[in-house]
């Protein structure tokens, strides 16, 4: 690729050569083992040099200018499910264990080469990697970067990369240990996790949905359906055939009627009495022994 021979809008002078991107091979390896050395303060094991060079898994991309090695972005394509502890939350709960995320291992440029875009060429370089239909599964790039690095955070934060976490004596650096920011880009429909605030947006959306009277129906609906839904967890029970008692059919309040004073409420045991005696005066004679009348009850309804 080629880089501008003006200045930008910044104010800083542009790579005046012609620069390439081209991907790390074995025979980088002194090389690029050379200037991590002098870019970052955390020493990475031999394995870790060869692993960048040779392994196909890791996006190993390097800025070539005249053959020389000034600037290069190491990242890897993994799932969720491999993440570390401080980064297993990195995106929504929503998003199974076996979304893919990108993890930036490092990025770095020569110092007499800062500041002229080439960061840029090799972050924006990944991004465009990683929005293609192959990669459409990736759904967060995200690194960690030392709290007081200040220079790479402001980096980070114009390419809209959002701080996610804080880290507490994250590195060590020569038996010192230093702070650090986990910091994340969402792509390809990627989403963070929920915070308060969103789950109370959430429920505003959904209050602001349901009309102020309908809402205890909505209420009961929803905890009718709940029960329902659960009725299969109750144990089912016996059975119980109870015996046949043939008790009388007897109205436990009765309604009493003032017209005419004609009404009478007679007991089971009068009926019984007066269905067995022979006479008609007899039956008379109990069932006027034993009874009251609405006038008895509610003397002053018979217009007194």
């Amino acid at each position: 690729m080629c880089t501008r021979t003006k200045t930008d809008y910044r104010g800083r002078s542009e790579v005046k050569h012609e620069l390439k991107l081209r991907f790390l091979s074995h025979d980088d390896l002194d090389e690029v083992k050379k200037l991590c050395s002098e870019w970052f303060p955390v020493e990475y094991p031999d394995t870790w040099y060869k692993d960048i060079t040779s392994d196909k898994r890791f996006f190993s991309l390097a800025a070539v200018l005249e053959n020389r090695i000034v600037g290069l972005i190491v990242a890897e394509v993994k799932t969720r499910a491999r993440c570390h502890r401080e980064d297993i939350n990195i995106l929504s709960a929503t998003f199974p264990s076996s979304t893919q995320v990108t993890y930036i291992l490092s990025l770095g440029v020569v110092k007499e080469y800062r500041r002229r875009g080439i960061a840029s060429a090799l972050l924006t370089n990944l991004l465009s990697h990683l929005s293609t239909s192959e990669r459409s599964t990736v759904k967060a790039t995200y690194l960690h970067v030392l709290a007081s690095n200040t220079t790479a955070i402001r980096f980070y934060e114009r390419h809209n990369f959002r701080r996610h976490e804080y880290l507490p004596n994250y590195y060590a650096i020569k038996g010192l240990a230093k702070d650090g920011f986990s910091y994340v880009l969402y792509i390809n429909g990627g989403q963070p996790p929920w915070s308060f605030i969103d789950y109370m947006k959430q429920f505003g959306s959904y209050l602001a949905r349901i009309q102020p009277c309908t809402f205890p129906q909505a209420v009961a609906r929803h905890t009718r359906n709940f029960f329902t839904n659960r009725r299969s967890w109750l144990p089912s029970l016996p059975s119980v055939n109870l015996p046949n008692m043939n008790l009388p059919n007897v109205n436990i309040i009765s309604r009493i009627r003032g017209q005419n004073g004609s009404s009478v409420v007679q007991s089971p045991s009068v009926q019984a009495a007066s269905s067995s005696s022979a006479s008609p005066e007899g039956a008379s004679s109990t069932s006027s022994a034993n009874c009251f009348t609405s006038n008895q009850i509610h003397p002053l309804s018979s217009g007194q």
